[in-house]
């Protein structure tokens, strides 16, 4: 009996093992980027001056994204959940505008980041409150995943003026 389940055992080790090597391999293909805040991607964004070689997109309001994000056109964004934005300098000037008196109002500031793929090359840019970064993953055939910030983000904490009362 004893010899039946080393058998058994000798035959089904390896091919547990052999799933869970498989399934650690997928997530293995994915490597990660970061943000770095950034004073020259503030700038930019607050001038209305967007990059020709970034597709911009947008998330959350029309009118008060909860982030705007540039991203190197030779890159896939893998996630859906964006929209493209026009990026011409009135539109930029407009959504950055709206960011800053909403934030404002919840005493806090909107930052500027330089987003960097995993080997620290400038990918793209980010524009939102502090509190909005979101983790950067990079795919094995280079499509980058950023997911959007919580559609709440501005109602995330109470405002500035209410706490004063």
């Amino acid at each position: 009996m004893k010899n039946r389940y080393h058998k058994m055992l000798f035959f089904m080790l390896p091919a547990i093992l052999m799933v869970s090597l498989t399934d650690c391999a997928g997530f293995l293909q994915q490597q990660y980027g970061r943000m770095d805040p950034s004073q020259e991607a503030a700038r930019q964004f607050e001038s209305a001056r967007t990059n020709p070689n970034y597709a911009y997109y947008s998330t959350g309001s029309d009118t008060i994204p909860s982030a705007i994000l540039g991203l190197d056109k030779k890159r896939t964004l893998a996630t859906t959940l964006w929209k493209s934005l026009d990026s011409s300098s009135e539109k930029l000037s407009s959504l950055v505008s709206g960011m800053q008196t909403k934030a404002l109002q919840m005493g806090q500031t909107v930052h500027g980041f330089t987003i960097l793929d995993e080997q620290g090359k400038p990918i793209g840019v980010w524009y939102s409150l502090l509190s909005a970064r979101q983790p950067v993953v990079i795919h094995r055939d280079g499509a980058v995943d950023i997911y959007t910030p919580n559609a709440d983000i501005y109602d995330a904490g109470t405002s500035f003026k209410s706490k004063l009362r």
